[in-house]
């Protein structure tokens, strides 16, 4: 009935905006943010009229994911453009987060780290979070005179929304610690293809 859906779409919402967030500095959920401390939906372009080298591509896939990739060789022309969903600051530090509604399956298991890390697999997310992570990154190092990435990126958050539960912190919550030889390598990627 529409009230059941009602009443579901309001639970998702507070397991969201109440769950635990593993951060840098202790657990942390988004209900505690004030409004200046967040900024949701933020663009962001790369320069791209290159072939990017499709080898270096896997490589990093392989280097976030943990298995082989066969990313097919792109021809970009233009740029690279796209839409943060959230980025917000907790104690100094900048973490991002990206939306997921993705049906993984029936049982909060099917959320579980295996099974969100076999999604961001199959849908190149870790791909998706080292681009938004390296635009964060450069934004900030143009925001923040004293910038410095250990101290200033907390992270990705990827929220699973189906699977995420307030008292329940094992499901719906991939959170990815970057490091930034793994930016530095995108951002050659960039550069640095013909």
């Amino acid at each position: 009935s529409e009230t059941q859906r009602y009443v579901q779409i309001c639970d998702m919402l507070e397991n969201v905006l109440t769950c635990s967030l593993p951060g840098k500095d202790g657990a942390m959920s988004l209900c505690d943010l004030g409004t200046e401390n967040y900024r949701p939906e933020m663009q962001f372009f790369f320069p791209a009229d290159k072939v990017l080298d499709s080898a270096k591509i896997n490589e990093l896939l392989e280097h976030l994911s943990g298995r082989k990739s066969n990313l097919p060789t792109l021809a970009l022309r233009g740029f690279v453009n796209g839409f943060i969903d959230l980025i917000f600051e907790s104690n100094g530090r900048y973490y991002i987060i990206d939306w997921k509604s993705n049906d993984l399956g029936s049982s909060l298991n099917d959320y579980d780290r295996n099974g969100m890390a076999q999604s961001m697999y199959e849908s190149y997310y870790y791909l998706q979070s080292a681009i938004y992570l390296l635009a964060l990154h450069k934004y900030l190092k143009k925001r923040l005179p004293d910038y410095d990435f250990e101290k200033h990126i907390g992270g990705a958050f990827y929220l699973y929304v189906r699977g995420v539960r307030n008292d329940f912190a094992d499901t719906g919550v991939f959170a990815i610690q970057p490091e930034l030889k793994t930016l530095k390598l995108l951002e050659n990627i960039f550069e640095a293809a013909e």
